[in-house]
């Protein structure tokens, strides 16, 4: 009723990869408040497997395009009013916003009119945001790119290498040749050997 449109790939239709709005996964998920999605106007794409856990609340009155595999953490916030493109596998861990329109307009003093306030966010394939991030308006990450927890990432970054770690105040490289465990087993296996209640728990 308010003009907005989900569409979702042949590829979701086909092979009934799920769309998970809601879904607790971790203990400190369950205490969230509920999730909220607000399509007014806009078009959201699907092209894969797509979560938005507990808390998570998204208002796309632009155009959003999100690739296999992107999960939004808990209580993460999703302002799409121009355009966004999320890649495959993209991690955004709790509480980290994503926007690519600020709230308010401003003008210099000794000339005034308007100034935009919106750029396209470009996120690329497996990309790792930590939690408590703000990615603002004009942001492009590369793909491979992990972004450090309490980052405030604006501007492009495409001419970083893979497998970069950037973070900061504004965001800057931090190193570069690092990239998260994004194989399930290998994780399951690393946790094991740091954590005895985890190694107690999968033994079972």
């Amino acid at each position: 009723s308010r003009g907005g449109k989900i569409i979702l790939s042949e590829d979701v239709i086909k092979t009934k990869k799920k769309i998970y709005f809601g879904m607790p996964a971790l203990d400190f998920e369950y205490q969230c408040e509920k999730t909220h999605v607000n399509v007014e106007g806009g078009t959201v794409y699907f092209n894969g497997r797509f979560e938005a856990r507990r808390g998570v609340i998204m208002d796309i009155k632009g155009e959003a395009i999100f690739e296999d595999g992107v999960l939004f953490g808990p209580r993460c916030r999703v302002r799409i009013h121009n355009k966004g493109y999320f890649g495959r596998y993209i991690r955004v861990a709790h509480e980290t916003q994503v926007f690519d329109s600020n709230f308010h307009f401003m003008e210099r003093v000794d000339a005034p009119g308007y100034y935009p306030i919106s750029r396209p966010v470009s996120i690329g394939s497996y990309c790792w945001i930590g939690n408590r991030c703000t990615v603002g308006p004009g942001t492009i990450l590369p793909d491979y790119t992990t972004v450090a927890s309490n980052s405030l990432v604006g501007k492009d970054f495409s001419k970083l290498n893979p497998y970069s770690i950037i973070g900061g105040i504004p965001a800057k490289l931090i190193r570069e040749g690092w990239t998260r465990v994004w194989d399930t087993k290998r994780e399951f296996e690393y946790q094991k050997r740091e954590f005895a209640w985890y190694r107690k728990r999968y033994e079972k």
